[in-house]
């Protein structure tokens, strides 16, 4: 009867320290996969549009570059943004969510085979915002033109190609990017 209740001791103590264990342990992965969480959200709540990365689950997204100006007086930031679908309404929504349009700006003329764009609701535009809308639109949709007009109201103000030292131009250039034929700044350019 003593090996029995000894055996039985036995048995229960190692039940215990079992338990222990996994209890133990299973708390430190809890508070890990808590901190994890923690640190996530608290990154996501301090993210700004120009930090936005686009969500790969999102269903038939289509991820874009978005061109935006940079602070300072040199450059343009490149962005990678989602959006439903590739076309004129949803790159204006994207250039104004960015900054490069006004909220007033409205496409009313988006033709590739010709490389014209046109907007109305848009006072005016700086050399950089100008190039910033043409290569979200060129390297969106590289069916466009190697050059693209950027007209305002009818008024031509740039006729520029993708800029690849995007990074370097300012506000100051005479003739649009490095690599830009045929910009003239144009009216509507301040």
């Amino acid at each position: 009867m003593k090996k029995k209740i000894l055996a039985l001791a036995v048995v229960m103590m190692m039940a215990v320290i079992a338990v222990t264990g996994c209890s133990t342990h299973e708390s430190e992965i809890a508070k890990e996969q808590r901190e994890a969480a923690a640190a996530m959200e608290e990154m996501m709540e301090n993210q700004t549009p120009a930090e936005h990365n686009p969500d790969p689950t999102e269903p038939d997204a289509t991820v874009v570059e978005i061109y935006s100006v940079k602070s300072g007086d040199t450059g343009l930031e490149k962005t990678m943004d989602s959006v439903p679908e590739v076309d004129d309404y949803e790159l204006t929504k994207k250039l104004i969510e960015y900054g490069v349009l006004p909220e007033t700006a409205e496409i009313i003329d988006y033709r590739p085979d010709l490389g014209v764009v046109e907007y109305t609701g848009v006072e005016s535009l700086t050399p950089r915002e100008a190039q910033a809308v043409i290569n979200t639109i060129k390297s969106a949709e590289p069916s466009f033109e190697d050059q693209i007009t950027l007209r305002l109201d009818g008024t031509d103000i740039m006729t520029s190609g993708f800029c690849a030292d995007f990074e370097s131009i300012t506000d100051e250039f005479a003739g649009g990017a490095a690599d830009s034929d045929g910009s003239d700044g144009g009216p509507g350019v301040e």
